[in-house]
Parts: structure tokens; sequence; C-alpha cells
């Protein structure tokens, strides 16, 4: 059986309530050859597996649920520790609270403007 394998970048742009996703086919994981939309703060990469069979004399294309995930990639803006949040914006009671209570002790200031948390297993690509 003959499969094809594709790999897809999901944007991330921020929304109204939540954050928007976009998807598109690329031919690479190379970040420096990614073409990021301007409104995007994040970007994720992940593949398919399709193939082609015959039930009862009609072709129906198989595609697999996403595959080989990668971590989140934010694109641009700016992390912050707990600690930095403290010293360097101690008037905002609510984010600090928000990071606190959070699993991960970080957050970045997105380049679209927008607070996200930022896990250990995130990556920070800086924006050229």
């Amino acid at each position: 059986m003959q499969y094809v394998r594709k790999t897809y970048v999901e944007f991330i742009h921020p929304g109204v309530v939540c954050n928007v996703v976009s998807k598109q086919e690329i031919e690479t994981r190379d970040v420096s050859r990614l073409m990021v939309p301007e409104n995007a703060f994040a970007f994720k990469f992940h593949d398919t597996i399709s193939t082609t069979v015959m039930v009862d004399g009609v072709e129906v294309e198989l595609t697999s649920k996403c595959i080989n995930m990668s971590p989140l990639h934010y694109y641009g803006g700016k992390v912050f520790t707990l600690a930095q949040l403290r010293r360097k914006m101690p008037d905002e009671d609510i984010l600090i609270r928000n990071v606190e209570r959070s699993d991960s002790k970080k957050v970045i200031l997105c380049r679209t403007g927008n607070w996200q948390p930022f896990s250990e297993t995130d990556v920070f690509v800086p924006a050229t």
C-alpha cells in the first residue's frame, strides 16, 4: 500500500474570545524558511499520513490523525519569569497571580500584544 506523508504548519493568531488557528501544507520544518503571518504570534508543526483504498468499488482517501507534533514555537515577543514580572510590572496583579497559579512560571508578551503561558517545552524564535 502506498502512502503520502504531508507536513503542515499551524499558525496561532489572537482572537476575541480564544486563539484562532490557520493551517497550511509546507515542504520543510526549517524555521528560517517559514513565512510567519504578521498577525500570528506562534506556530507548531505536524504531519499526516494519507492513502487511498477501494471500498465497495469506490476510492476512499484515509488520513491519519496529526502525528510528529512539534512543540509550540513563539515568534518574537519577550519572555518573562515570575520574578521579572514582579520586578518590572508590580502593578500587574492579575497577570502575576495567574502566573503564580499556573504550571509554567513564565509568560510571554507576544509580538501581537497578548500574553500567553510559556512552558518548558515551548520554543522562542526571535522575529527577523
